[in-house]
């Protein structure tokens, strides 16, 4: 990575934080509202229980559920990512140091209400970014280059490359549009795939995709000469722009993290 893009990657991170809310804690958008995580620390409370990521000591975090004010510790060899709908919940398990700063990873599905645990896949810093149910959407992650994605069909185990710098995903029942870093600052290509992973289509261009509702993309712009947002949609081909906002001064708070 180039020092300028480096640069431009801290200047889009700092501005996601203060004003605009951290894509990285952004809710992953689909009819069974699975949430995704990579904070330490932080705590989501689906279906009156809560999954946290409690840092114990310096690059140690335990995974933690709290169920009917019982406490469960599911692994402690967390790091820190992990995605649910408050019934099943995908985590990362760091199973080895390797070189490099490296870790190999394994994907565990677990099931909330009996406790069973099933090994989904293992690979080099693995991560999970999104679920629809049918499909896992999961990859490599290149810290500030984002995620080398994949989407896996938890029925047949196939998997299928999709996209490189991935930084969020936006998943519904049939579609998935993802968000990255790779381009000029704040007109990063927005694409759209099947929820299978395939028919890749660049649709737009801007910071990052919100949600997919009634067959339309939302996604939003910024204004770089007064820090200010406005919101577009167009259809899942890429057609039919408008913009649905004037220009905010953040986006409104059903957006944020």
């Amino acid at each position: 990575m180039s020092l300028k893009k480096s640069i431009l990657s801290v200047v889009m991170a700092i501005l996601g934080c203060l004003c605009i809310g951290s894509f990285l804690q952004k809710d992953v958008k689909a009819s069974n509202k699975y949430v995704v995580n990579y904070s330490e620390n932080t705590t989501i409370k689906k279906k009156r229980i809560s999954f946290t990521a409690k840092k114990v000591k310096n690059n140690v975090y335990y995974l933690i559920i709290k169920k009917n004010k019982k406490t469960k510790t599911i692994t402690k060899k967390s790091n820190c990512n992990f995605l649910t709908d408050g019934k099943i919940l995908y985590y990362v398990n760091r199973d080895k140091k390797l070189p490099d700063y490296q870790y190999k990873n394994t994907i565990y599905k677990y099931n909330v209400a009996t406790g069973k645990r099933t090994k989904i896949i293992s690979g080099t810093d693995y991560a999970v970014i999104g679920c629809n149910g049918a499909y896992l959407y999961y990859g490599k992650d290149e810290g500030p280059d984002g995620i080398t994605l994949y989407a896996l069909n938890l029925k047949t185990k196939k998997k299928k490359y999709m996209c490189d710098d991935i930084r969020e995903v936006i998943v519904s029942d049939k579609y998935v549009a993802t968000g990255t870093q790779a381009g000029d600052l704040y007109n990063y290509p927005i694409y759209t795939f099947k929820a299978n992973g395939s028919k890749k289509k660049k649709v737009a261009t801007g910071v990052r995709p919100l949600e997919i509702k009634n067959n339309k993309l939302y996604y939003y712009r910024v204004n770089i000469n007064n820090w200010k947002v406005r919101i577009y949609k167009c259809s899942l081909n890429g057609k039919n722009k408008k913009a649905v906002t004037g220009w905010l001064n953040e986006l409104p708070d059903k957006y944020k993290s």
